[in-house]
């Protein structure tokens, strides 16, 4: 599962993940509104219906106040239809029908009681009641309950008046008028404030000009039947009794007319708000789905904008990244120029392919070095051992000859001591020619002395090449040196970026913070910050990895400085070698000279051989005693010139190697 880490993914990816992340709780603000909205219309819609329902009922109620017989069947069976479809839904089947049933009977009182309650049972039911708007809700509660109980209140002073028709009244029929009166008067004032609260609760003034001149109609109306009835009141035994109760009738038949006509705009008024409500709420809906759709894609568009501009330079700059590292380090580092965090990885990629040239330059140079040190080395070691060769090979042959001479001698000088007594003469001739030989050793002596003189100064020019290799070496380790030098600046710019990195997850650390204590107002910041924190920890982690490559080139650059000191270190011990060989030929010259003194003294015993041929004789043991020593001397001579030439062998195998 590892391709579904959100640290693997690009950035690009990243930021559609952050999209995604915005866009859910967008699209569930988004479906919650709609959601929403959509039940505002179905209310706003069945508010409507019961509106419309009311329009259907409320002419019922004002035609009993004119049929005293009660309604007839034809008139109640067209209300069917209506009851039919909103019946069910408002749960007023029971209330409409006890309204029907009463108002087929001659009891207009009872009937218009009955008929409040179904229209305050259509009112719930349509959730009429519950109306947010007050210039809707006022109007709702004109039409479903305030002119319906105007117009009970008018019935019931209606039949308050009947015993006042024939011209006989006794006083509980007063007292009943004054009473159906005062019940009048109040519905009278709550008509008149529920039509100011619902004009006033109108901004636009709409209600106003809807109404028209029905209100004021209806409290003219309303102030005739009161005033008719104050006459019946105040006079309830005069003869023109009559005529007041005539005339309290007109009024009456002018206040049905009225409430019904107040009625029948209020509805239309109430139905005209409830439809333009449903219309604004649909073009509501549409316009901000629009902007909501049109700021979404704007977020999209910036969305991929940021991608590119991220993704883009960062895809560029490690393409160059891995053209240089591939040996091409001419290649041009895009993005120095820019000044954002991009433009510090581009300065400090392109200190990088800087310093990798410098570094690349100064390895030819030192391997151009090491090249032409290792050539003077080979041709002087050629030169050292050719020379060495050659003067060793002359000094062994000219000691294995000296030897062998020597031995000869010996062997002579053995011979004649034997025949001394009876040659003496050739003895004198014999010591003469070893006296002849012992010089010609001497002087062989001395010739590998010289030789070995000459080594012993080839050998000091050979450590002084050596200390100037040494010197050579040392130089360009101070080279590696600014080397990794640079390389730890490139390491400190490493560190400011990792601090700025810091920098930014302590911000995005700040923001989760302030979030929080936003509450769900900040819940979609909160996600951005912890985003922000997530990539300010992956341009640490990538600045890590290229400190970590900066590393490893100044682990390579002190590998290099090392591998330099090894080569020092050997340059210094060939000139010790070579310091040690010049010693052992020092010995070598000793012991040559040695050599020399022991011929010369050989040499001066022969002559005085020589001298005393007289004393031979008598010298004949003597003289045998000095050939045996001599023998031995010469024994010891070719085992020195064979050490000589196997110490030479080793000095040519250790050049060689």
């Amino acid at each position: 599962m590892g391709f579904l880490r959100y640290a693997d993914f690009k950035i690009s990816r990243k930021l559609l993940c952050l999209l995604l992340l915005v866009a859910v709780p967008f699209g569930l603000m988004t479906y919650s509104y709609v959601d929403q909205a959509n039940k505002d219309i179905s209310f706003a819609r069945r508010e409507l219906d019961g509106v419309r329902y009311l329009q259907a009922l409320t002419p019922l109620l004002f035609d009993l106040s004119r049929i005293a017989t009660g309604l007839p069947p034809e008139t109640m069976a067209a209300l069917e239809p209506v009851r039919a479809r909103h019946d069910g839904v408002f749960g007023s089947a029971d209330a409409v029908g006890s309204f029907l049933r009463a108002a087929g009977r001659p009891d207009a009182v009872q009937a218009f009681e009955q008929a409040q309650t179904a229209l305050v049972k259509i009112a719930d039911g349509s959730y009429l009641t519950l109306d947010p708007k007050l210039d809707s809700y006022y109007l709702m509660n004109l039409v479903s309950v305030v002119l319906p109980e105007a117009a009970t209140a008018t019935a019931a002073l209606r039949r308050a008046l009947e015993p006042f028709r024939t011209g006989y009244s006794t006083r509980s029929d007063l007292a009943a008028l004054v009473s159906a009166i005062s019940r009048f008067e109040r519905v009278r004032d709550t008509v008149q404030n529920t039509v100011a609260s619902a004009i006033e609760g109108n901004a636009d003034g709409r209600i106003l000009a809807q109404l028209g001149d029905a209100p004021v109609a209806l409290l003219q109306a309303s102030h005739a039947v009161s005033t008719a009835m104050a006459h019946i009141v105040l006079e309830p035994d005069s003869a023109p009794l009559v005529r007041l109760v005539t005339d309290a009738d007109r009024a009456i038949e002018r206040q049905f007319a009225g409430a019904a006509g107040l009625t029948r705009v209020a509805e239309t008024s109430l139905a005209g708000l409830l439809t333009d409500r449903i219309a604004q709420q649909e073009r509501d809906i549409s316009t901000k789905l629009g902007l909501q759709l049109a700021f979404f894609v704007v977020i999209i568009l910036l969305t991929m904008a940021a991608a590119r501009s991220i993704a883009k330079p960062l895809v560029a700059l490690s393409r160059e990244v891995a053209r240089v590292s591939a040996g091409q380090r001419q290649t041009a580092i895009s993005g120095c120029n820019r000044s954002d965090e991009i433009g510090e990885i581009a300065r400090a990629i392109e200190d990088f392919r800087l310093q990798l040239i410098a570094a690349d330059a100064a390895r030819q140079e030192m391997a151009a070095i090491e090249e032409r040190s290792a050539q003077q080395r080979s041709l002087l070691l050629r030169e050292v051992a050719d020379q060495f060769q050659e003067a060793a090979g002359d000094i062994v042959a000219s000691v294995a000859a000296a030897s062998v001479q020597l031995e000869a001698a010996a062997d002579d000088m053995s011979a004649t001591a034997g025949r001394s007594q009876t040659r003496s003469e050739l003895v004198s001739v014999a010591a003469q020619e070893a006296s002849g030989h012992v010089t010609s050793m001497a002087v062989a002596a001395e010739e590998i002395a010289m030789a070995v003189n000459e080594i012993s100064r080839q050998l000091d020019e050979s450590s002084r090449f050596a200390r100037s290799a040494v010197d050579h070496t040392r130089l360009t380790d101070e080279r590696m040196a600014a080397l990794s030098t640079a390389a730890d600046r490139i390491g400190s710019v490493l560190s400011v970026i990792s601090d700025i990195a810091q920098q930014t997850n302590l911000l995005a650390l700040n923001a989760t913070i302030e979030a929080a204590r936003a509450g769900d107002a900040g819940r979609g910041f909160a996600v951005v910050a912890a985003e922000v924190k997530a990539l300010a920890g992956q341009t640490a982690a990538a600045t890590h990895d290229i400190a970590r490559l900066v590393a490893d080139m100044q682990g390579a650059t002190r590998s290099s400085v090392e591998s330099i000191g090894q080569v020092s270190t050997t340059i210094e011990k060939m000139s010790d070698i070579s310091t040690a060989m010049a010693a052992a030929f020092v010995e070598q010259t000793a012991i040559i000279q040695e050599i020399s003194s022991n011929a010369q003294r050989t040499a001066h015993l022969t002559a005085e051989v020589a001298q005393t041929i007289d004393e031979v004789n008598g010298g004949a043991k003597l003289t045998t005693d000095a050939a045996a020593q001599v023998h031995i001397s010469a024994h010891q001579l070719t085992d020195q010139s064979q050490r000589l030439a196997s110490e030479v062998d080793r000095l040519m195998t250790t050049l060689a190697a």
